[in-house]
């Protein structure tokens, strides 16, 4: 090799590994503000290595350096051909585009008008001619986010909201003044007939406020009124939160707490490692006092809205020439499969159920302490649809979280057996009778509305 070029390609990997370190900081300390910095360190102790390698690279003898400079380069081609792999066989691509773009196309076979842009599309369309709409956005950003101040547990207040797409149209809601899913003047009330808890089934996905589970039950108990605290991409502990720092500003007869089997235990591993989260079970004083923390609220996520940091726009944006250059899929797949790894066997395991009944009995000692009725609605997974051979009773801990739920003298309300097992085609509860989908649709949140209905006045008998 001529020494020249050794010199140069020695120079150039020294001039990219400060590059790489100024950018991780960059990416740390000033786009992410120093929120994510256990995410960063192994970025960090990465360019310190390659920055280390190349000062000492200079000084080695010449043969040594290009059998070094050799190896180095070998690896970084390897690196992007791989990517390029995962690029075009699909592999990386964790969205499962092209499963979503097989579902899409059934839809539109259904729908004509389905509309097919995706959110960030819609949003940017909608923020054209309004500038105040924002997009839905969830507490669970937040899980791994370390110096915060605030733990966000709603989204911005007094906005149009966007949500989700899976019936065809854009799901769009006027956020109340605590960012959660409700007509405001629903917090005028001296009291509540129910209040409601619970992760993306419960907020409304992907429904008008109108046609979601609360906006069905209202409908049909027209004089009752009803109070929606769900929020999406929760689970146990972020539910309990928000129920410590939001059931005090009102009086209600009755607390229904949703319970969604296919993640809410995944949801609840997540959140029993932030020290904000796990303040709310082990200290039963612990708040936030988030009432009056609303407007710092709307400004932290405000900021990551604009700056185009939310998942989904991340993930939207994401694509291209720098996505290649920053090695995205193989990045993104090499994390993917640690987690995996790392959580095979442990998720749903018998702590995770201990933990949930923990958070459950946390609950209810504060409704009762409330002079409130607690019931907890048990959700079931639509992959409920195909076990045929696996016991059921078995599945995500049904029977043991249950029986646990009824030694506690918890009032069950599950909508397994009260409704999927008593209609001849549950996919009709689903958009477009897809096993695909994750949510309910208007028709499936309006049966789910008179089984609780149903169930509630059972309940009512029994005293």
């Amino acid at each position: 090799m001529n020494k020249k070029v050794l010199f140069y390609l020695s120079i150039s990997l020294l001039v990219c590994s400060f590059s790489f370190l100024i950018f991780v900081f960059y990416k740390d300390q000033i786009f992410n503000e120093g929120s994510r910095s256990n995410y960063y360190k192994v970025y960090y102790l990465l360019g310190i290595l390659l920055l280390c390698y190349s000062i000492i690279n200079l000084f080695l003898k010449e043969n040594i350096r290009i059998h070094s400079l050799t190896i180095i380069i070998s690896f970084i081609l390897a690196f992007y051909l791989i990517e390029f792999l995962l690029l075009i066989t699909g592999v990386g691509n964790l969205s499962n585009e092209s499963v979503n773009k097989k579902i899409l196309q059934e839809k539109i076979k259904i729908k004509k008008d389905y509309d097919t842009r995706s959110l960030t599309q819609f949003y940017d369309d909608k923020y054209s001619k309004d500038k105040n709409i924002v997009i839905s956005m969830y507490p669970d950003y937040f899980l791994k986010h370390n110096n915060l101040k605030i733990y966000p547990l709603s989204g911005i207040s007094n906005r149009e909201t966007i949500l989700c797409n899976e019936n065809g149209y854009y799901a769009i809601y006027q956020s109340d003044r605590y960012g959660f899913n409700n007509p405001d003047n629903l917090w005028n009330y001296n009291e509540i007939d129910f209040v409601m808890f619970g992760d993306s089934f419960l907020h409304g996905s992907c429904v008008n406020e109108k046609d979601s589970i609360t906006g069905q039950f209202k409908n049909i108990l027209p004089k009752k009124t009803a109070l929606n605290l769900g929020i999406g991409s929760t689970g146990p502990l972020i539910q309990l939160a928000t129920l410590k720092e939001y059931l005090p500003l009102i009086k209600t007869k009755n607390i229904l707490w949703f319970y969604y089997e296919g993640n809410d235990l995944r949801n609840l591993k997540s959140e029993l490692q932030n020290k904000i989260l796990l303040k709310y079970l082990n200290n039963e004083n612990f708040t936030q006092n988030l009432k009056d923390q609303h407007k710092k609220i709307d400004n932290i996520l405000l900021k990551i809205l604009n700056k185009k940091r939310t998942p989904t726009q991340l993930l939207e944006n994401n694509r291209g020439f720098y996505s290649f250059l920053k090695l995205t899929f193989l990045r993104r797949y090499i994390f993917s499969f640690f987690d995996s790894f790392n959580k095979k066997d442990v998720v749903n395991s018998d702590n995770d159920v201990r933990s949930l009944i923990k958070i459950i009995k946390a609950a209810k000692k504060i409704s009762k302490n409330n002079n409130s009725n607690f019931y907890f609605v048990y959700i079931p997974d639509i992959r409920r649809l195909d076990l045929n051979e696996i016991d059921s009773a078995e599945y995500k801990k049904y029977n043991l979280i249950k029986n646990k739920l009824k030694e506690s003298d918890v009032k069950i309300i599950d909508l397994y057996e009260e409704l999927f097992q008593k209609i001849e085609n549950p996919l009709v509860l689903y958009p477009f009778k897809l096993k695909a989908v994750a949510h309910f649709s208007e028709y499936g949140n309006k049966l789910i509305a008179e089984t609780l209905r149903n169930n509630l006045s059972n309940y009512s008998k029994e005293k």
